[in-house]
């Protein structure tokens, strides 16, 4: 089983944006950490300055996300559902058909009409 640090899967997302933004080739994992970054367009600033953020911590007394464990787990429901994005059906709600073709809205609202009751 893979168990990077957190310096290691922070330089990984660093890295990935870094070869995306030069127009280099991605291999492997790389092409799904791309497709959750592009799902985020919040975190691309912070992506350009790995000096700043590296060893930034992200308490949750802070109230902000942190965005590499956010985009670590787009990486590990991908990796168990399939790519989170190009899905089939049209009526599926995009992020941003713009900035980032394909790539579906995953946000949950729980009064939604959609709820299905089973023997209630």
């Amino acid at each position: 089983m893979f168990n990077p640090s957190r310096d290691q899967v922070r330089q990984f997302f660093f890295t990935v944006w870094a070869k995306y933004r030069a127009g280099q080739a991605l291999a492997g994992a790389e092409q799904p950490a791309l497709d959750a970054i592009l799902s985020h367009p919040e975190y691309h600033a912070l992506l350009d300055q790995p000096e700043r953020y590296q060893e930034r911590d992200y308490p949750p007394e802070s109230g902000e996300t942190n965005p590499f464990l956010h985009l670590s787990m787009h990486l590990a429901i991908s990796d168990v559902f399939g790519p989170l994005k190009d899905h089939p059906v049209p009526s599926v709600p995009r992020v941003d058909a713009d900035a980032a073709p394909g790539v579906i809205d995953m946000a949950y609202d729980p009064n939604d009409a959609n709820i299905v009751e089973i023997d209630g």
